[in-house]
């Protein structure tokens, strides 16, 4: 269901997607930030619906990947931000069916000088509630304090912080801290640190607990883990970090 397909959509037959790099056109390093990379995919038996394309182990275009309508043949250039030093790129293509190809990779090396990352710190800490039986005694102290103390980290050229507390902890407010951890770059650092509490609703469903949240009914305000994920899903920057200290989690 997370990855767009239905039990409809699987088949009985596992002949996977073929896809092909022309390696003799791939250097082995370059002095540019964006490299393309021209992609072939075939499959004898069912349309492609995506390409995906990992460096360093990240989705590059998240966990989506680029969609694709080229029927069961596709050629496309993809354009791809390279991360300093070292990148390990995979590639590979999905059918209609959720079949994946196997994967195509290689290094190639980008040599820009080292410059030390800005750090963008998004700390979230519940403690008082609107439903105040479940308030806790120290969820918002630890975000508080989590930001006081990487904000004199000497790793980073900059801490840039944001810190939602209680009332302020609102399912809306979350979501649109992807505007500020987008603005980080390929090389820089993200990280979340999300404290209270963590609830499943009848069907085992994770919600986190907004300062809004409905305990009878989890869904109304409450934040699935897809929708937590999706504050750092696809964002340029590739060292994303996610600590979550709640129940269930």
């Amino acid at each position: 269901k997370r990855l767009g397909f239905t039990e409809a959509d699987l088949g009985s037959s596992f002949d996977l997607p073929e896809l092909t790099l022309n390696y003799n056109q791939l250097p082995l390093e370059t002095d540019q930030r964006t490299f393309k990379l021209n992609v072939k995919a075939t499959d004898k038996n069912h349309p492609l619906k995506k390409l995906q394309v990992y460096a360093n182990d990240v989705p590059v275009f998240g966990s989506q990947g680029v969609p694709v309508s080229g029927g069961q043949s596709v050629s496309k250039e993809l354009t791809i931000e390279l991360s300093t030093g070292i990148n390990e790129i995979k590639v590979t293509a999905t059918n209609i069916k959720g079949q994946e190809s196997i994967p195509q990779s290689f290094e190639i090396q980008y040599t820009a000088p080292y410059y030390k990352p800005d750090l963008y710190l998004v700390t979230i800490g519940v403690s008082n509630y609107q439903q105040s039986q479940y308030n806790l005694a120290f969820a918002a102290k630890d975000a508080q304090d989590l930001a006081k103390t990487l904000s004199g980290s000497s790793a980073y050229e900059r801490v840039i912080t944001k810190t939602i507390t209680n009332a302020d902890a609102t399912d809306s407010n979350i979501l649109s801290l992807r505007t500020f951890v987008e603005q980080a770059k390929v090389d820089d650092v993200v990280a979340i640190f999300i404290a209270g509490h963590g609830v499943l609703d009848k069907n085992y469903n994770y919600y986190f607990a907004t300062n809004n949240m409905d305990f009878n009914n989890p869904a109304n305000g409450g934040l699935s883990y897809a929708q937590i994920e999706s504050l750092i899903d696809g964002i340029s920057c590739r060292n994303k970090l996610l600590l979550m200290d709640t129940c269930h989690s």
